[in-house]
């Protein structure tokens, strides 16, 4: 069976896409993904041993201005440069994970009559996947709240896809690969793909003002390539252990040594901190396409898997103080793990690999049965 996976613009629409694409690979498939040509969405992709085609994309620009115009033409040919792709492929189906540039290929492949399955992992859905949710015969989502914007399909709740490797943690392994400290309570702090320039200013500020020292603490941070310099000389007075590093291919490695998290709240990251059950303090980009990253944070703040501290609120005072409540309360910090652990899906991907079979006239391995009956 062949498959074409589309979507990207960020590793919250990246990821879930190679979730599905590994286990479609390990089912003989054959896998071809088509974005936007970032350095970004063909490295990771690339990176993974996946074939990779770029078309003309840009992020559209929600106003009347020459960069709308500028996106409309690059729309119009990013669709017509699907078309051959589409024709050499011959995808038995299109999976669709959002961003803005899955829009002209999905588009192309429905008129080729081509299914399309999309995939959206936040609470409040991305204007691309609203957009293609007209065009779609099946639309997953990571929460049940976000069927009511689907209203004119249904909507199958299957969490959000997210990398095996994420599943089998390892503490003492992780604190070796890592060369951490045992026996100290672990911080990771990223932003996501690209980093947090915010989180990363202010946890500077954490540093140079002492605000966390003596406290057993040892720190992890993802900053982002645009950061990373600017930590390494602000940390330089700190007593703190710490981990400085642009980005980490292998989260599974961070993950398995942390005991909190503080991090933006975009889908993916989520899906992750919860199916490895831990508890976080949440700084939602304000940012994002209709602040769709609140929604999620919220979300798990309500719950009680989560604390929230929105963008406006933040500072050095404030972060140290929450960080230091959960390091000092530990039946709180352990309530909020288990939240979390019970909010996750870790089963996402199989749920996604029933709706695919679904579509497509491809039958499941034996393998492949055996997953999805569980």
């Amino acid at each position: 069976m062949r498959i074409l996976v589309t979507g990207g613009g960020t590793g919250g629409h990246i990821y879930p896409a190679l979730a599905i694409a590994h286990r479609l690979r390990k089912e003989n498939h054959r896998i071809l993904f088509v974005g936007a040509e970032e350095a970004l969405d063909r490295d990771i992709i690339v990176r993974e041993g996946f074939e990779f085609r770029s078309i003309s994309v840009l992020p559209l620009e929600r106003r009347v201005s020459l960069q709308f115009l500028k996106f409309l033409i690059k729309f119009i040919m990013g669709f017509f440069q699907s078309f051959p792709i589409l024709f050499n492929f011959k995808p038995h189906l299109i999976v669709g994970t959002g961003g803005y540039s899955s829009a002209p290929v999905a588009l192309a492949a429905y008129f080729l009559r081509i299914p399309i399955l999309i995939h959206e992992q936040n609470l409040y859905p991305g204007l691309t996947n609203r957009f293609l949710s007209r065009f779609a015969k099946e639309i997953n989502i990571t929460f049940a709240e976000s069927k009511e914007y689907f209203k004119k399909k249904e909507a199958r709740v299957t969490g959000n896809p997210i990398r095996e490797e994420i599943l089998s943690l390892d503490r003492e392994r992780a604190l070796k690969d890592l060369k951490l400290r045992p026996k100290r309570f672990n911080l990771l702090v990223f932003g996501g793909s690209r980093g947090a320039r915010a989180i990363n200013y202010c946890l500077a500020q954490v540093l140079k003002k002492s605000l966390l020292e003596e406290k057993g603490l040892q720190i992890i941070l993802l900053t982002g390539f645009l950061d990373f310099e600017y930590l390494i000389q602000a940390s330089k007075s700190s007593k703190i252990p710490l981990l400085i590093k642009p980005f980490l291919h292998n989260m599974a490695r961070a993950y398995g040594a942390a005991d909190l998290i503080v991090s933006r709240a975009g889908a993916t990251t989520l899906a992750e901190l919860t199916a490895c059950g831990l508890p976080a303090i949440l700084i939602p980009y304000p940012h994002a396409t209709s602040r769709h990253q609140e929604y999620n944070a919220r979300f798990l703040a309500k719950e009680g898997a989560a604390m929230v501290i929105l963008e406006r609120d933040l500072s050095p005072e404030r972060l140290a103080d929450s960080i230091l409540q959960l390091m000092e309360d530990r039946e709180r910090l352990e309530r909020m793990r288990e939240r979390s652990k019970g909010l996750g899906r870790p089963w996402a991907t199989d749920r996604v690999m029933e709706s695919i079979y679904k579509l497509t006239t491809a039958k499941p391995s034996l393998r492949e049965e055996k997953c999805l009956r569980k």
